[in-house]
């Protein structure tokens, strides 16, 4: 008897070791244990969530984009649509994201009505939440995108990208970014080129149309003409280099210089400046006459936009004198002499021989050489010369500059009987000197 009680006094017996209650408690019993997890409750769908949100994201003169935020453990969204606020809503997609695009709205007069609902799962069946509030959306017209401006001469032209189902576009312009706008062109197409002031700064924006209906307005865009050529180009030996001037371009920001060894030749780039002067100092040799161009640029929309060259028909004198004091001394027959007959028998008036008068000639072939052909009568005859200049101008007043041309008159019978350059000229004393 008293070992059957033993028995099952030991039968009872257990260890149990204490653990604080979490997950990953471990119990043991009779000397043998177990591992047993507690999971969290898995998370559920709340069908009292309600879609919120709701917004236009985009559209088209034909569909809406809508858009609205993401409801917690949804699986999916239904969308409805009615013609009318208290109408019947019909069930017309089903979706996985949080936006929809209808394209069965092609109407841009009519406005539809939507209602959105989410739907999860609550214990493996799925469960439609709450209807969302009504949110009413129409097609549109977008405003227009890529709008761009490029500069020309006295001209401004805009171009923009085609927008789908715009029948015509309206081009817009004022003066100052944020000044009063006024219409200057209807098109059908994407681009218009507008005739501007030179030296003006415009602001261009486009709106499109679908008959009535009108969308947006294009971001603001600066356009501009090129900027005018520069004049009044000079060019003046200084110490060790040639300084450039010339007079400045109204919107310049800055000028690129440009240098050739002949007036027809090819310009090279030899600098900038934001200034009016120019100081070029590289690559000179001494006894060279050089050419220069000036081009004006102006910054318009972040992009630089240059404008055409200065003219080299213009007198450049510095280059006119330079050139003809590099003849000084020289015998008939020589090089430097047959040069001059054959650069005047290339462009000039009639033709001359190497032991013929050339006095006429030299002057005619230094013009021809520093690009002044088209400002000079180009004969190898004095008289004739003479008569092409006084057909041209006429004035007793006129005081004479250098690289100016000077005919003598040694016999005192207003018949010429000699022409040369002026070399120098002393307002004070009145006293030419020449070449």
């Amino acid at each position: 008897m008293k070992k059957k009680l033993l028995s099952i006094i030991l039968s009872i017996m257990v260890a149990v070791t204490f653990m604080p209650l979490g997950t990953g408690i471990a119990f043991a019993a009779d000397g043998e244990g177990s591992d047993v997890n507690l999971e969290q409750p898995v998370a559920q769908f709340d069908s009292a969530s309600k879609v919120d949100g709701i917004k236009v994201a985009g559209y088209t003169y034909n569909s809406v984009k809508l858009a609205w935020n993401e409801v917690d453990q949804a699986d999916g969204y239904k969308i409805y649509r009615a013609t009318k606020k208290k109408g019947k809503y019909k069930l017309i997609k089903t979706v996985t994201s949080t936006e929809f695009n209808d394209t069965g709205n092609k109407y841009l007069s009519k406005y539809r009505y939507y209602k959105i609902r989410a739907y999860g799962t609550v214990d493996g069946n799925t469960v439609l939440g709450a209807y969302s509030a009504i949110f009413r959306a129409k097609p549109a017209i977008p405003a227009v995108t890529g709008v761009k401006t490029s500069g020309g001469s006295g001209k401004v032209t805009i171009s923009w990208n085609k927008l789908a189902g715009a029948k015509k576009y309206r081009v817009y312009r004022a003066t100052s970014k944020d000044g009063k706008y006024s219409r200057v062109k209807i098109t059908t197409g994407t681009s218009f080129t507008n005739t501007v002031t030179t030296g003006t700064r415009y602001y261009y924006k486009v709106r499109a149309y679908r008959g009535k209906r009108k969308g947006g307005y294009s971001t603001v865009v600066e356009g501009m003409a090129n900027p005018a050529a520069p004049t009044g180009v000079t060019a003046v030996q200084e110490g060790n280099g040639i300084s450039v001037s010339w007079t400045g371009v109204t919107a310049a920001s800055s000028y690129e210089v440009y240098r050739s060894e002949s007036a027809k030749g090819e310009y090279t780039y030899v600098g900038t400046s934001e200034s009016t002067g120019f100081a070029d100092t590289e690559g000179l040799e001494n006894g060279k006459t050089y050419f220069y161009k000036v081009k004006a640029l102006a910054l318009v929309n972040g992009s630089t936009q240059a404008g055409a060259f200065s003219s080299n028909e213009g007198p450049n004198r510095e280059a006119v004198i330079n050139t003809a004091r590099s003849y000084k001394g020289i015998k008939e027959k020589s090089t430097k002499h047959k040069d001059i007959v054959n650069t005047f028998n290339s462009e000039g008036n009639g033709k001359i021989g190497y032991g013929d008068p050339w006095c006429a000639a030299f002057v005619s072939a230094i013009e021809i050489k520093t690009g002044n052909s088209s400002l000079v009568p180009l004969y190898s005859y004095c008289p004739t010369m003479l008569d092409k200049f006084m057909s041209k101008t006429y004035n007793r007043s006129y005081k004479p500059r250098m690289a100016d041309v000077v005919f003598f008159d040694w016999n005192k019978n207003d018949v010429p009987d000699h022409v040369g350059f002026v070399d120098n000229y002393n307002s004070s004393t009145g006293k030419v000197t020449t070449i």
